[in-house]
Parts: C-alpha cells; sequence; structure tokens
C-alpha cells in the first residue's frame, strides 16, 4: 500500500454514516495528500480519498474497495456544491444519481486537500480531473459527469460500455434475466481465458472458450455461486475483457471471442451466435 503523508483526517460524513448503518463501532482515520502542482497525476490506494476542486466550490469523494471477497463493494465517485446544494454519483457499471437540496451534502473530512487545475487523480477503477471551473468524474464505463457550481453534464457512450482489465471479473445481468456470469483473462497469459455464464432457474452453465468455441451444462450440479459485491448491470451494457464481449440483454446475455463467434444464454436456454 502506498505511503501517505500529511495530516490524519476523519473520513467524510457520507463514509461513517454508511458504517454506523452497518453497525459497525470503528475510528476510520486516513491521511491527506498535499496539492500537487499543474497537471501532476495523483495515485491513491486508499480506501477513501476526499478533495476540493480547486478553490470552485466543488469538493469530491472517491470510494475503492481493495479488499478481495470482501462485504458489498463501496465504489464510486461521489462530487457535491454547496451552493446550490447538489450531489452527483457514478457507480462501477456507469449509473449516473442524481440528488438537490441540503439533505444531499456531505462534510469533508478535516485537513482535504485542495487539488490545482488540471490534476488527475486515480484511484483503482476510478479517475477525477481538476478542471478550470471544478471537476470531471469517470471510471471503466463509458460514462462520466462534470460538476461545477452551474450544474452536472452527464456525458460518455450508450449503450454503457465497461472496458475491464481485470484478471477476474463478476457480474450479475439485469436482475430479470437471472444469470451471472465470470470472465478470466489471466495476466500474461498464465492460465486458461474463458467466460462463464450460468443461470439458476432453469439451472445452466455455459463456458465459452478464446477460440469462440463452448460447452454448456444442465442441471444444480453446473452452479455456482457469486462473489460478495458483485454488481448489477444495466440493460444493454457491453463488457469488454481481453478477447471477450459480452452484452447484457434485459433477459439475455450474449457472450461472444473476438469474431469467432460465442453463445447466447436465456430462460430458453442456449445457443450459438456469430
Amino acid at each position: 500500500m502506498a505511503r501517505n503523508t500529511g495530516t490524519t483526517y476523519v473520513a467524510g460524513a457520507g463514509v461513517l454514516g454508511l458504517i454506523l448503518g452497518l453497525g459497525l463501532v470503528a475510528l476510520v482515520t486516513f491521511h491527506s495528500t498535499p496539492a500537487p502542482s499543474p497537471t501532476t497525476v495523483l495515485s491513491v490506494h486508499q480506501p477513501v480519498y476526499e478533495f476540493f476542486a480547486g478553490h470552485r466550490g466543488v469538493q469530491c469523494e472517491i470510494l475503492t474497495d481493495f479488499s478481495d471477497g470482501g462485504p458489498v463493494a463501496m465504489n464510486g465517485v461521489t462530487c457535491y456544491t454547496n451552493s446550490p446544494p447538489r450531489r452527483a454519483s457514478l457507480d462501477d457499471v456507469g449509473r449516473i444519481r442524481q440528488c438537490t437540496g441540503v439533505t444531499c451534502l456531505a462534510n469533508p473530512g478535516m485537513g482535504t486537500p485542495v487539488l490545482n487545475p488540471g490534476t488527475r487523480i486515480v484511484s483503482g477503477p476510478h479517475f477525477c480531473q481538476v478542471t478550470a471551473d471544478g471537476a470531471r468524474c469517470g471510471n471503466t464505463s463509458s460514462v462520466t459527469f462534470t460538476m461545477t457550481t452551474k450544474g452536472v453534464t452527464v456525458s460518455g457512450q450508450h449503450p454503457i460500455v465497461l472496458s475491464v482489465k481485470a484478471p477476474i471479473y463478476e457480474f450479475f445481468g439485469p436482475t430479470a434475466s437471472g444469470i451471472e456470469c465470470e470472465i478470466n483473462v489471466p495476466e500474461g497469459g498464465a492460465g486458461v481465458a474463458q467466460t462463464l455464464c450460468i443461470s439458476v432457474v432453469p439451472p445452466q452453465r455455459a463456458v465459452l472458450a478464446e477460440d469462440g468455441t463452448f460447452t454448456t451444462c444442465a442441471g444444480e450440479q453446473c452452479l455456482s455461486n457469486a462473489g460478495l459485491g458483485t454488481l448489477t448491470l444495466v440493460p444493454n451494457t457491453q463488457v469488454h475483457s481481453g478477447p471477450f464481449t459480452c452484452i447484457a440483454g434485459l433477459t439475455m446475455m450474449r457472450c461472444t471471442s473476438r469474431n469467432l463467434g460465442g453463445f447466447e444464454l436465456s430462460a430458453a436456454g442456449t445457443r450459438a451466435v456469430h
């Protein structure tokens, strides 16, 4: 874990509220980082990182879950303005949520740094760029938002595209599909790359190889459990990881390898696609 220097501060009210809501009693402390010079790329490796975007009245908080198989992941980027009172959040699957009014606000921790325009902050899959009048934030999805005191602008590719580089990436399809998938792309080619999708009703599994061929299995013996904190995709989201692409339909999942073919899994069964 990277060493941080500076003044110790207590995590913002939003994080403490989450901890208290889970019934945990803990003292959470982190370290602020001095404001870097313009054009600096600031890589942070801590669960919570807060900053002010210059002196423009925009405050942001990046939550990154670095644990392996821990509780529900606390992942996302949130920015606030006090005047007018406004909040915008982006989660790991490209959903933007906005809120207005004083109930949407949270207090920054003590010692929160003021970062210069041009500074880029990277934490896990998340990033923020301090602009001349606020901050632009995004992650592995194709969606970003820009917050200033004038408002929030959402941009990016639709349907949502997730570009994943993790060796193992798990996700649920839209709730109506009842499908769970896992894409495995071992680092450095040390292992077999494959995509696996299952449905519980009916119990079935399809496993796609890198050459576009796939195998199927029917019955409860074919099932497995997703890890804690596995994300649920928005309908029509595309997931790209290594040679594989999965498209999450409302009631099905379509996965292919390059242009070599693949499968479509739904409650009706599994069929080959090209």
